[in-house]
């Protein structure tokens, strides 16, 4: 999950140049797709990217401000549904 979390982090402040939604954004994450795919595989796909990216903005404030990396134990197709869910509901599903 930190890997997923970091990668986010480096499409929202690197990429998007900390806003959390860029105009460009399809286009970035079409981009590094295909740079990352050079290099890892098929996991680094435009949709996989874009749930990365929300993974960050979900879970950055809380994750973050209160050092709970560890407090991930889900696997990922759980944390891409649970992303949909806004906060606080998000916390009871958890």
């Amino acid at each position: 999950m930190h890997t997923y979390f970091e990668i986010g982090r480096y499409i929202v402040g690197g990429e998007q140049q900390g806003e959390e939604r860029a105009t460009y954004s399809k286009e970035v994450l079409k981009n590094l797709s295909e740079r990352l795919k050079e290099v890892f595989g098929k996991g680094c796909s435009t949709t996989n990217l874009e749930n990365m990216r929300k993974f960050y903005l979900a879970y950055s404030k809380s994750q973050i401000l209160f050092g709970e990396f560890s407090r991930w134990f889900l696997s990922w197709s759980h944390y891409t549904f649970l992303m949909r869910i806004e906060e606080p509901s998000r916390l009871f599903y958890e």
